[in-house]
């Protein structure tokens, strides 16, 4: 026995079944959950105490005070970034000359890096999220870029000396989660063209 229906009956059926969907999803609609970010959502401050190897006034000294931790974790804030100046752990006598050889990025002061693991470790025990900055890489800074006896973006011992300094970083902390420390490798770098050309007269000046 065949089953009692026509195709005009069975297309029908299909447009009522459809248009009852359609009420049926017409109600309002909640917006979709945003993306969960990648990137923590961090406050806090800039520490100075590795700003200029030349100070204008910075605390440049690379000795953070236990309290300073103890007062940003008191305040609610999360987040702490050292702005660095490479020439302050280079072993060399750029204190009395005031300059610096190329060859002279490659000689590493101890003590001073020392400075750093105490900042960060004690960065880990108040909470704190640590982000390490080269404000002043090897041949290239936005402030008084002319200093530097290279320049980043056009001489292979700068860009050794660069990498050489981020290798000897990376060796250094290792072990610790990016959950507690970071790293900018270069602050405030140029785009390519006008800047870049900007720079190398500078530094060629």
């Amino acid at each position: 026995m065949k089953p009692d229906i026509t195709r005009r009956r069975f297309v029908e059926f299909l447009s009522a079944a459809g248009i009852a969907s359609a009420f049926a999803n017409a109600g309002p609609k909640k917006p979709p959950a945003p993306a969960p970010s990648r990137i923590p959502r961090w406050r806090g401050f800039n520490l100075l105490n590795f700003f200029q190897a030349f100070s204008r006034g910075e605390s440049s000294d690379c000795t953070i005070k236990e309290l300073d931790y103890r007062w940003i974790r008191e305040w609610g804030f999360d987040f702490i970034r050292l702005p660095m100046d490479y020439w302050l752990w280079i072993d060399s006598n750029w204190r009395k000359t005031r300059k610096l050889k190329p060859a002279d990025a490659f000689k590493i002061k101890e003590s001073v890096l020392e400075k750093v693991d105490r900042a960060v470790e004690t960065a880990r025990k108040y909470g704190p999220h640590v982000n390490l900055n080269f404000h002043r890489a090897p041949g290239y800074s936005i402030n008084n870029p002319g200093r530097e006896p290279f320049v980043l973006w056009r001489d292979r011992t700068a860009e050794d000396a660069f990498v050489f300094h981020w290798e000897t970083f990376a060796r250094r902390y290792r072990g610790i989660s990016s959950k507690d420390l970071s790293f900018n490798f270069l602050n405030e770098a140029p785009t390519p063209g006008r800047d870049i050309c900007r720079v190398k007269t500078t530094c060629a000046s």
